[in-house]
């Protein structure tokens, strides 16, 4: 890089490959025909200074927490995935009402001794442990993969702005 001063005093920095064309000077505005090649080494150096910070690197720990951070991100998006998945593969139970209008349409069907026999049975003491309905059980049972599937994309979120954190983080001057 070369330092060329514009008529209007101002100087800038210009690269070999702009040397013999035809630049708007960043200062004034006016059009420039810049020198050639051969003219151009005759111009003094220039030094770019870089505003940035100097090249950082990262010490052991941020890398080691990166890594850690990392494998996490990893682990939380494959049990987000697998809970996704097993959540959308268990089909939705029918909900109560469809049950009760099952159950009606069923007791529809029988005739009175059935249904004497039925509510008989129904009635007596002793049927049984009581337990949730089977569809509840499912219901239960995929909500629970649903719980999983939210829990690992939160974490999976937490650990991607711990990644953004740690590589943004600067390290410590030497």
């Amino acid at each position: 890089m070369h330092l060329f001063t514009c008529p209007c005093g101002e100087s800038f920095p210009i690269s070999a490959a702009q040397a013999g064309q035809s630049i708007v000077c960043p200062h004034c505005n006016q059009s420039i025909q810049l020198p050639k090649l051969r003219d151009l080494k005759q111009l003094p150096s220039a030094q770019v200074a870089e505003e940035a910070s100097p090249a950082r690197g990262w010490s052991g720990g941020q890398g080691l927490l990166f890594s850690v951070i990392f494998a996490c991100l990893l682990a939380s998006l494959g049990m987000s995935a697998w809970s996704s998945y097993r959540w959308l593969q268990i089909e939705k139970p029918p909900t109560r009402a469809m049950m009760i209008a099952t159950g009606e349409k069923e007791i529809d069907t029988y005739e009175a001794p059935q249904l004497l026999e039925f509510w008989m049975n129904y009635g007596q003491p002793g049927m049984g442990v009581r337990r949730m309905p089977g569809y509840a059980q499912v219901q239960v049972y995929r909500d629970s993969w649903k719980r999983w599937a939210f829990v690992s994309y939160a974490v999976a979120t937490v650990c991607l702005i711990g990644l953004i954190t740690v590589s943004r983080k600067k390290a410590p001057a030497s």
